[in-house]
């Protein structure tokens, strides 16, 4: 989230987290978009939030994002 910025990692892990929940979350309730923006607007993404995303997605059948994203999680992995 955008407040990730200048602050400490200890908080950062912290909000981490949290981003990470809400990513879970969101996507439970049927919500892909808030899911996604939520993953979008996180500066740091470690792996529970690629998996939290892509369960998000695969959960709708939505295989354009994993194609689109396939870069970006080969770089992270």
């Amino acid at each position: 989230m955008a407040m990730f910025s200048g602050t400490p990692s200890c908080v950062r892990i912290h909000l981490l987290a949290v981003a990470n929940a809400l990513m879970d979350f969101y996507a439970k309730c049927d919500d892909v978009k808030a899911a996604h923006r939520i993953f979008y607007v996180t500066d740091r993404r470690d792996l529970i939030s690629w998996n939290s995303i892509l369960d998000a997605f695969a959960g709708r059948s939505e295989a354009q994002f994993v194609h689109n994203h396939h870069r970006d999680i080969r770089d992270f992995l």
